[in-house]
């Protein structure tokens, strides 16, 4: 049978948009759900389906152009029809190694809209990137949009809410408004076998292909309704880090970003000029000249709103911060704790287990700027002498993970056992 999908239905509550959908074929084990939403906490009650539409394409376009999936809709937006097979061949330079086929979309009736707005929508998540992007457009008519859903999960009330706390208050001390979004672009997934998919890109399907063009999209309705005609997303790599990192793959990319158009409005993957340690100097020097605190959200294990300071990502940060000299971490939601400094360097010695070129390459650049003006810099001392090339080459680095595999491996089985008991009470729930 061929692999075909089709929209069976498109409904706008007003604030809400649910799309349903059928696949014909093998393709329906690559979702979990047979329907697609987005809810936005302004009104989108006169938006037409051709617009709708768009964030669902883009969520499933990689799938069909490597699994050569038809995908059949009764219309779309021209910008963004046109649009795709420009932002197309960057993923096809991406990945030279997989098969993109073309003609995966086949439409009724293609849409001529137009967007008379004059303002712009920032992507914000209360990152590094994000702030600095925001730092850098910030002007009268500069408004934020915040997606969940992505990292944090649309059924997790507690992140939720620490999320929007972080994002109004930057809304409120910058004196801009907020816009968010909730979706189950993610849930509706089935990774497990999307991996499959991709497997030859060396990828996973979101970190590779999805999150870039899916987060983008999520924004053309709301664009349509309340009058945005550009568009930012804050830029993961710098133009000098996508030289010095080999076979990059990233699905935020300004190949594939900066191509994405709808109803006459333009995106731009904004930063590329700025490695991590000049946005963190961005958003310092912003904090120096206004008085005004950020709380900068970076952690990794931290889902409250708050950094841990024991991460990776919060011990890269507040490195930098040191380095630069701007203004206290304190002032940039770094609240350290009086062990900071030795669990950093148990963290360079011992526990840090990934082999990224990144990493190394920003810790390089740490200890090329570190001196006696740095704040700590009698703390960090020894760390501007620290072989970085004998980094996650250690016998007792190894020793460590090994035992500290050991030491977690009860809790991950039961957790493995829940996740597999949910499955079961899903099934047996279904069947009553």
């Amino acid at each position: 049978m061929k692999n075909e999908i089709f929209i069976s239905e498109i409904k706008n509550l007003g604030k809400r948009f649910e799309i349903r959908f059928k696949c014909n074929g093998d393709c329906k084990k690559y979702f979990k759900q047979d329907f697609f939403y987005c809810e936005y906490d302004h009104d989108i009650k006169n938006v037409q389906n051709d617009i709708l539409v768009i964030p669902f394409v883009c969520n499933i376009l990689p799938i069909l152009w490597i699994k050569n999936i038809q995908l059949h809709l009764d219309t779309l937006d021209e910008d963004f029809y046109v649009s795709i097979s420009k932002f197309k061949i960057g993923y096809e330079k991406m990945y030279p190694k997989i098969k993109f086929y073309d003609d995966v979309i086949e439409v009724k009736s293609i849409i001529k809209n137009m967007n008379d707005g004059d303002k712009n929508l920032c992507f914000f998540s209360g990152g590094v990137d994000a702030y600095s992007t925001l730092i850098d457009v910030y002007n009268e008519k500069t408004e934020l949009f915040t997606v969940i859903g992505a990292d944090i999960p649309v059924d997790n009330p507690e992140s939720i809410a620490n999320l929007k706390e972080l994002v109004s208050t930057a809304s409120k001390v910058l004196n801009v408004k907020e816009n968010y979004c909730s979706t189950n672009f993610k849930e509706f997934l089935e990774y497990g076998n999307l991996r499959d998919v991709v497997k030859k890109s060396g990828d996973e399907y979101w970190h590779g292909f999805q999150h870039g063009i899916g987060l983008i999209s999520l924004s053309a309705p709301l664009c349509k309704a309340h009058g945005f005609n550009q568009v930012y997303i804050a830029s993961s790599f710098s133009f000098n880090e996508q030289k010095y990192i080999k076979n990059l793959t990233c699905a935020s990319f300004p190949t594939i970003d900066n191509n994405i158009k709808f109803c006459s409005v333009s995106v731009e993957h904004n930063g590329l000029q700025y490695d991590r340690i000049d946005k963190i100097k961005n958003i310092c020097k912003f904090i120096y000249k206004s008085k005004i605190p950020l709380n900068v959200h970076v952690c990794w294990e931290n889902t409250s709103g708050h950094n841990c300071c024991k991460c990776e990502k919060c011990y890269r940060t507040i490195l930098a911060i040191c380095v630069l000299r701007e203004v206290e971490p304190e002032k940039l939601g770094f609240n350290l704790p009086k062990n900071f400094f030795c669990e950093f360097k148990k963290f360079i010695k011992y526990k840090s287990s990934r082999k990224q070129e990144y990493l190394i390459l920003f810790l390089k650049d740490i200890q090329s700027k570190l001196n006696e003006n740095s704040l700590y810099y009698n703390e960090l001392k020894w760390f501007k002498k620290y072989n970085l090339d004998k980094f996650n080459k250690s016998f007792i680095r190894f020793a460590y993970h090994v035992m500290d595999y050991i030491y977690h491996l009860p809790g991950r089985l039961v957790r493995k056992l829940n996740r597999i008991n949910k499955k079961i009470l899903k099934i047996v729930r279904k069947s009553i």
